[in-house]
């Protein structure tokens, strides 16, 4: 995931210069990290599942 977010980037403007790609490359598994657990969190888990017969 972080590949590939890296290299959407790298086709953009927005990166310019080999530093930022390397800060873009460097972020990218920390930012998919925390995007994962926000996405998780939103999954109805165990304590959201109604019970029938309980």
């Amino acid at each position: 995931m972080a590949t590939a977010t890296t290299a959407a980037l790298a086709t953009t403007l927005i990166v310019s210069n080999a530093l930022i790609a390397f800060g873009v490359g460097a972020g990218a598994p920390v930012i998919v990290k925390k995007l994962a657990q926000y996405a998780e969190s939103l999954l109805p888990g165990e304590d959201n599942v109604s019970t029938k017969g309980k």
